[in-house]
């Protein structure tokens, strides 16, 4: 059974419609105005009804078996008005589009958005019926055509009608008292920022409403879409049109009581975006494939000309410049990232390459294809920068295991201090931290596992250093207190037991933290004794009153009998000499 069969315009039956309820501006709106239907079709916010109204004059039932000559898909316009449709049934019925009424006027003077919009327009991408919109003016004035044209912007943001938006005019009030001059103006504010938004802007009206009141040359613009309403057998205007809508009492399955039916004479289903073979096109009225650049829903899309007009994903080249577009087709701004790597898209949509700044911070981008690179990178002038994943580095980062110091991506060398802690960045390994035991400039300095420079003791490796308040490691006898330390000149490690320096020895005793001793000193069961100066005696030593005798080439004290130049002395077990 063809589908048109499911469905019939019942138009020999004469129905009235109950009353239609008053439009009341929301609580929230700008203004407590009461906007009221008054146009050919109703009067007070009531259907005129069909068998009163000379649009419907000479109608005929048409049949669904075969469709006028020129026409190609019937359709609906449905509002609130038709309640809850069952968009299901509506399909299955055979309808072939619908055009859903978003709402009328705006909120800034009274109007508010169709009750059944959001449903409908979910019901219609659910089941893949091709569908445009219109919104039912009350504007007086541009600002007015404006607001109007911003609510409808609004309710399409994240669809993608594939018929166009129409501009209804038909409410008696927006041509009384002088406004009917100022029409034009004001379908062109609306159907501008339609278009600016990316979507194919329309204008719906009668037949005596398009002869007779739109008679500016802009409602004959080529840019604008025509839907006509006039019952009858057939429709009389001599322009261009691509809907006529020749009824409003068809009857279709899901829909209760009467609804407005139209004819296409465009290939909806060729009109807009269509899905062939798992790549994406934008037909135009006439079923051909856009190509080029296409600007829809404040979008940009790319349909390969040397594609056929397949609509571009990802990485593509276009007139010399790469972009990006998302799974969806559309353009991409700002930061994109693919497959692990981040490109740059201007404002333009072209990808930046090159250095280019971005938020005041200096980013480099492959020349060829747009990359951001990471890494060490030299510029044209010779200068060397490091680019991290968030564009050059600035301060401290990790490479290649070590840490470096950065300003705008160049690594630092040399001394620099930042929280409170001085750090060298060695100069003979590209500004690589020092860490550890470490020689700048002449001089020694310990630096911690982070790279500070420390002041005061040390401990490395088991050995002990002491950097003065500039950070050289102190070498030599070292004056601390009351206390004195001895500095390997060489290594800077702190040294501990005996000390032999020419002549003298010197006990730098463990127990006291490597401080020279002066006073009797044990070290295992040997004694010694370290004079004033720090240097141990040696021969005959009077110490208390009492004598002893500290071997000269040891220093250590001897006790029982020792033989001293040639003569035998006796000591005690404490080196008290006996005699």
């Amino acid at each position: 059974m063809s589908k048109h069969l499911k469905l019939f315009s019942a138009l020999l039956v004469l129905m009235v419609l109950a009353p239609i309820s008053v439009f009341v501006c929301p609580a929230d709106a700008g203004a407590a105005q009461t906007l009221v239907e008054n146009s050919w079709r109703y009067e007070g916010g009531q259907l005129v009804s069909d068998d009163a109204s000379s649009e419907e004059n000479g109608i005929a039932l048409l049949s669904m078996d075969a469709l006028p000559d020129g026409v190609t898909a019937q359709g609906i316009d449905v509002s609130e008005h038709q309640g809850r449709i069952d968009w299901d049934a509506v399909k299955a019925s055979g309808i072939d589009f619908a055009i859903l009424r978003v709402g009328f006027g705006a909120p800034s003077f009274g109007g508010r958005v169709d009750y059944q919009f959001n449903r409908n327009i979910s019901e219609c991408e659910r089941l893949g019926i091709p569908y445009g919109v219109y919104i039912y003016s009350y504007a007086f004035d541009n600002q007015q055509a404006a607001d109007e044209a911003s609510m409808v912007i609004d309710c399409l943001s994240g669809h993608n009608p594939r018929l166009p938006v129409y501009y209804d005019l038909e409410d008696k009030t927006i041509i009384a008292d002088g406004r009917q001059s100022g029409i034009a103006s004001r379908a062109q504010t609306f159907c501008n920022k339609i278009s600016s938004a990316g979507y194919k802007p329309g204008i719906y009206a009668n037949l005596n409403w398009f002869n007779n009141i739109l008679t500016d040359p802009v409602f004959k613009s080529g840019s604008w879409d025509h839907w006509i309403a006039q019952y009858n057998s057939q429709c009389h205007y001599t322009g261009s049109y691509s809907f006529w809508q020749y009824t409003s009492r068809g009857k279709v399955s899901g829909i209760s009581g009467n609804v407005d039916m139209n004819y296409a004479y465009v290939d909806v289903s060729l009109y807009y975006w269509q899905l062939k073979e798992g790549t994406w096109y934008y037909a135009t009225s006439d079923g051909k494939a856009y190509t080029g650049w296409l600007r829809q829903g404040g979008t940009w899309y790319w349909l390969e000309p040397d594609a056929g007009g397949a609509m571009a994903t990802g990485l593509h080249e276009c007139n010399g410049s790469a972009y990006w577009f998302n799974a969806s087709g559309a353009m991409a701004t700002g930061w994109v990232l693919d497959g692990g790597t981040w490109y740059y898209a201007t404002g333009s949509g072209a990808l930046a390459r090159g250095p280019v700044s971005v938020g005041g911070v200096l980013y480099c981008f492959d020349a060829r294809t747009g990359a951001m690179l990471t890494g060490y990178q030299t510029d044209a002038q010779g200068v060397r920068r490091y680019f991290g994943s968030c564009g050059p580095l600035n301060g401290w980062g990790l490479v290649d295991g070590s840490w470096y110091w950065f300003a705008d991506g160049i690594a630092s060398t040399g001394w620099i201090r930042t929280g409170g802690s001085w750090y060298w960045l060695d100069p003979d390994a590209g500004g690589a931290m020092a860490t550890g035991l470490h020689e700048c400039n002449g001089s020694m300095y310990w630096f911690n596992g982070s790279g500070a420079m420390a002041t005061g003791w040390v401990l490395d490796g088991g050995s002990w250093y002491y950097a003065g308040e500039g950070g050289a490691l102190a070498s030599g006898w070292l004056h601390l207190g009351s206390n004195w330390f001895w500095l390997d000149p060489e290594t800077r490690a702190m040294a501990t037991g005996m000390l032999r320096l020419g002549d003298n020895a010197f006990w730098l005793d463990p127990s006291n933290g490597g401080a020279m001793a002066t006073d009797w000193v044990r070290d295992g069961g040997t004694w010694y004794y370290a004079t004033g100066s720090g240097a141990l005696a040696s021969g005959w030593a009077y110490l208390g009153g009492v004598w002893y005798w500290l071997d000269p080439s040891t220093h250590a004290m001897i006790t029982g009998v020792q033989e001293i130049d040639g003569v035998q002395y006796s000591f005690a077990s404490n080196g008290a000499w006996l005699g």
